[in-house]
């Protein structure tokens, strides 16, 4: 007969069925776990190889740049055997300025000085013309005038010291001196070369 005191005989495995939950789980995690280090593994396996083949164009690379760096050298080499043979065969040492079979210097006008130019050789330089003799810049004899038409190279030499003021030179403040030529420069207008030999 049905006894209602008597305990039931079926209970559920609580704690059994726990312990398999938590297997499940344990075994769900390991097998995520084994997942992703299979796929970092991967992923470490191929940047190893990225970095091998990397390692391995290294040496070309470096050969390529000692190549490239050579070819810089030499030819910076080259271009300065060029400019030392260019200056060896277009230019003097600053010794050689004002000496013997050297070259002559310029004055603050631009101008080769007296001095360094062979005696009457004055007309030579101005286009072989034989000049107009000579001027007295403190009477103005012959006359001469600013902006006063010329024939280019047309030159006189002054043979006295004088103040008469030619297209901006001579002057009270700059007077002219004895050798001073004055040289016409264009259609019109002179130019004064200072203590020109006779």
């Amino acid at each position: 007969m049905f006894d209602p005191n008597r305990r039931r005989q079926f209970e559920w495995p609580w704690k059994d069925i726990l312990y398999f939950a938590a297997s499940l789980v344990v075994i769900a995690l390991a097998f995520v776990v084994a997942v992703m280090l299979f796929i970092e593994n991967d992923n470490l396996r191929k940047r190893i190889e990225a970095n091998e083949d990397f390692i391995d164009t290294i040496p070309g690379l470096l050969e390529d740049i000692r190549k490239e760096l050579c070819d810089k050298v030499d030819a910076l080499r080259d271009d300065l055997n060029d400019l030392a043979e260019n200056v060896e065969e277009n230019f003097q040492p600053l010794i050689e300025k004002g000496a013997v079979d050297g070259y002559a210097p310029l004055d603050n006008e631009a101008i080769v000085p007296a001095i360094h130019l062979p005696p009457n050789s004055f007309s030579s330089m101005f286009l072989g013309n034989d000049g107009g003799g000579c001027w007295d810049p403190m009477t103005n004899e012959p006359l001469l005038k600013s902006n006063q038409m010329c024939d280019i190279g047309e030159y006189y030499i002054s043979n006295n010291t004088g103040t008469t003021i030619l297209d901006s030179f001579g002057g009270v403040g700059d007077p002219w001196q004895v050798g001073d030529a004055i040289v016409c420069t264009g259609d019109i207008g002179w130019k004064r070369i200072r203590n020109v030999p006779p």
